[in-house]
């Protein structure tokens, strides 16, 4: 089976370097680096929340009918989209096992317009591909299985679209997408 063409957009917002970095040995540093381990990318996460979740209302905006995940690494980020999209469905790992599986389930068969998930809770197994072809990614991570998971969610057969994914990343975080 050939599957459907993957149609990858990045998107990368410029790095507040006025916020100052304290690195654990009390020194400051002036710029932010691009050589970010897993500490200081989530830091630039935090950080650039509200810039990537108007990215995130910005590429809403093309198409707001359309059916789409919002993948999330972050309980912040996920905070953040709750409160940007009032009615969106999101999953997350404290919640009751039978809510999370109705809310999978009704994303799967399109009765929910947009869903919020982690890569590591929703990003194996689920099957997606029926109503939706459009990933947000509100932010990217050096965990390329976790990655590749979740785009296949939506990426498999049965697919009849185009595969849109978006990624949404700092200028701070280059080094991580060159990694993934």
């Amino acid at each position: 089976y050939i599957l459907r063409e993957l149609d990858i957009r990045w998107h990368e917002i410029p790095t507040d370097h006025s916020i100052p970095v304290i690195e654990k040995n009390g020194q400051y540093t002036m710029f932010r680096s691009e050589a970010l381990g897993l500490e200081q990318s989530a830091k630039e996460k935090r950080d650039s929340l509200g810039d990537r979740i108007a990215k995130m209302m910005e590429l809403r905006a093309e198409n707001p009918d359309a059916h789409r995940i919002m993948w999330h690494d972050l309980e912040a980020e996920r905070h953040a989209i709750d409160k940007a999209i009032p009615g969106i469905t999101s999953i997350y790992g404290s919640q009751d096992y039978e809510k999370r599986e109705k809310n999978i389930l009704d994303f799967s068969y399109g009765k929910v317009q947009e869903l919020s998930a982690k890569p590591v809770i929703a990003g194996s197994g689920c099957k997606f591909q029926r109503y939706c072809s459009w990933a947000i990614y509100l932010g990217i991570g050096y965990k390329f299985n976790d990655f590749i998971q979740s785009v296949h969610r939506l990426q498999r057969f049965l697919q009849t679209d185009t595969v849109r994914i978006d990624l949404i990343y700092t200028e701070s975080e280059r080094g991580v997408r060159k990694a993934l």
